[in-house]
C-alpha cells in the first residue's frame, strides 16, 4: 500500500503540463495558504498543476488506489492548513 501511495506521488511530479491559475476560486480564499495561494501567481499555477495531475491520475486508479490517493490528498491538506 506504501508503494501505491509513492507512486501517486511520484506520478504528480512525472506528469507534465502548463497551468496558469489557481484550483479554487479565489474569491472565496480564507485560510491563510489559499490567500498565500491567491497572492502569488507562480504558487497558483502550481496549485493548479497538482490539481490537474490529482483528477488525471484519480481518474485511473483502481478503488483501493483511490482509498490510499484521497488520504493523501488528506494528509497534505491538513499539513498545507498548517504552515
Amino acid at each position: 500500500m506504501k508503494r501505491l501511495a509513492l507512486g501517486v506521488l511520484v506520478g504528480f511530479y512525472a506528469l507534465g503540463g502548463t497551468a496558469w491559475a489557481q484550483a479554487f476560486n479565489c474569491d472565496f480564499a480564507k485560510a491563510p495558504d489559499e490567500i498565500t495561494i491567491c497572492r502569488d501567481a507562480s504558487l497558483g499555477a502550481l496549485d493548479e498543476q497538482m490539481s490537474d495531475h490529482f483528477y488525471k491520475i484519480r481518474q485511473q486508479l483502481p478503488p483501493a488506489g483511490l482509498r490510499v490517493l484521497k488520504s493523501g490528498q488528506a494528509d497534505f491538506m491538513k499539513r498545507r492548513n498548517f504552515c
